[in-house]
């Protein structure tokens, strides 16, 4: 209900402000709820920063580092490649392919019906009404009903967009102001096109003449002999064994042409080295914000207080407000310690010369260092001995592979961690701990307040209890808005009596 405001002009008193100044007092609880929701909000936000991070990293980094073909990449090279040349499409088995009697395919043609139109603007209106019955070597025959708004080009719309039932499609060669029928396949087939015009329809553009028919041509296969093996192929590009094969010439009988694989030892290091550099910045990333320095005098401004200060002056108070929210956080300090635990743990049922990750020159030792100072100092990163590394490529392929990638059948948790390689651990542990970081703060998208994650429960609870204060507040305000009010009545009374003697005295 509204309350009638009466200033302090009988009582002298500055009323507004005493109210605001008592207000003030009565406002703190709220003051305390209102900082509290908006470090809450910060909190959140800083969990849904690192979970992004987390994700990404697994989501790119780790889904590639756990497939075997990251580390089966070939560099392919041709002995002639006027002949044939070759790339990596699959997981080849073979290191060489011996090539020779190379027939090359030949592109099939399809069926086209070409028509003079006679149509200078395929865009113009046509000022025609008829139908179009087409079809073509699907067997469904569609009808396009054109009008007299319809240009070329609307026509031409029209049948393409059912050309997945006709097999038909068509265009217009402006040049020759000729409309093209083709089909959509290769050789020899069909295209039926009928102009159907109604009693009251016409039909000017010229697709009542006969036709120019081109037939189609079927596809010719080619043939080729590698490594012993005749092979049909039916275009001059021919993936065979993982290598996808090039054709460009027929060979001579006798000749020979090789395709010889290798691995691809400097694509697996960079691949690797780009790992090692990913998961130093998410660790960075996590470890800097479980450090960062929280200042306790530096609370979340109201709108009243930063009404009264610089914009550069808020946002340097807020950055100091929303420091170290995160600060040995238990949550991500126990996601860095599950990754170390990922790393560091030795694979089972590998080559046990290769079951860690020292082993092939990646540790937390910079090379020439004095060992755990550097640990400690360096939070957890890994270091690689480049020479090392490339040995371990070069000499122990698989083994390095097998560490990364090896997979476990296992129900067990425990025996799936252990015999899972490195790679595989650490997306399975990162899926693990955005689970858990999404559970307590939620994802983008959501609203603050949900049941679906802790803190948009607390925020919903939060959100009530200021609700509740606010009506209490606006009930204590008008309350002492009341007894001012009051004073004010009495006081003009007072006066009112006393100017009413004043007079009569003086009378």
């Amino acid at each position: 209900m509204a309350i009638n405001r009466v200033t302090g002009i009988a009582t002298g008193l500055d009323t507004e402000t005493m109210v605001k100044d008592l207000m003030k007092a009565e406002r703190k609880p709220l003051d305390i709820l209102m900082r509290k929701k908006q470090l809450d909000e910060w909190k959140r936000d800083d969990y849904r920063e690192l979970n992004l991070l987390i994700a990404a990293f697994r989501d790119s980094t780790m889904r590639d580092m756990k497939l075997q073909s990251t580390y089966l990449k070939k560099i392919v090279n041709s002995s002639n490649d006027a002949i044939v040349n070759a790339k990596q499409k699959g997981n080849p088995n073979m290191h060489t392919y011996v090539i020779e009697d190379v027939k090359l395919a030949k592109a099939g043609t399809p069926q086209s019906k070409t028509f003079n139109t006679g149509v200078s603007d395929p865009n113009t209106p046509m000022g025609n009404k008829f139908d179009l019955k087409i079809k073509g070597h699907t067997g469904v025959e569609k009808t396009i009903s054109v009008t007299s708004s319809d240009s070329m080009n609307s026509v031409i719309a029209q049948i393409n967009r059912a050309s997945s039932e006709t097999g038909v499609v068509a265009s217009y060669n402006a040049t020759d102001k000729k409309m093209v029928f083709t089909a959509t396949k290769m050789g020899e087939t069909t295209i039926d096109i009928n102009v159907i015009v109604p009693a009251d329809g016409t039909q000017t553009i010229g697709l009542d003449i006969t036709p120019n028919e081109v037939k189609g041509k079927d596809v010719t296969p080619g043939q080729v002999k590698i490594n012993g093996t005749v092979l049909q192929i039916p275009s001059n590009n021919f993936t065979y064994d993982g290598i996808e094969f090039n054709f460009k010439q027929e060979t001579v009988a006798g000749q020979t042409y090789t395709i010889s694989t290798a691995p691809d030892e400097e694509a697996i290091f960079n691949s690797i080295t780009k790992f090692v550099e990913d998961y130093n910045t998410l660790i960075d990333k996590l470890n800097s914000k479980i450090s960062q320095a929280r200042y306790k005098d530096y609370q979340p401004l109201s709108d009243e207080e930063k009404a009264a200060m610089d914009d550069k002056v808020i946002e340097k108070w807020e950055e100091k407000a929303k420091s170290g929210l995160l600060r040995r956080d238990p949550m991500i300090t126990d996601a860095l310690t599950q990754l170390r635990g990922a790393i560091y743990n030795p694979v089972s049922g590998v080559n046990q010369k290769f079951d860690i990750l020292s082993e092939i020159g990646i540790s937390t030792t910079r090379a020439g260092s004095e060992g755990a100072a550097t640990n400690y100092l360096d939070n957890g990163k890994l270091f690689i001995d480049e020479t090392k590394l490339r040995k371990a490529i070069s000499e122990n392929g698989n083994d390095v592979m097998e560490l990364f990638t090896k997979s476990s059948s296992s129900t067990d948790p425990k025996t799936k961690f252990g015999d899972s390689g490195i790679a595989q651990r650490l997306y399975d542990t990162l899926g693990e701990i955005t689970s858990k970081i999404t559970k307590k703060a939620g994802s983008a998208g959501m609203g603050e307040e949900s049941e679906y994650f802790t803190m948009g429960k607390n925020m919903q609870s939060l959100n009530d209890q200021i609700e509740r204060w606010e009506r209490r507040l606006q009930d204590i305000e008008n309350r002492y808005w009341r007894k001012f009010t009051s004073l004010e009545n009495v006081m003009n009374k007072m006066n009112s009596q006393s100017a009413w003697l004043s007079q009569q005295l003086g009378g």
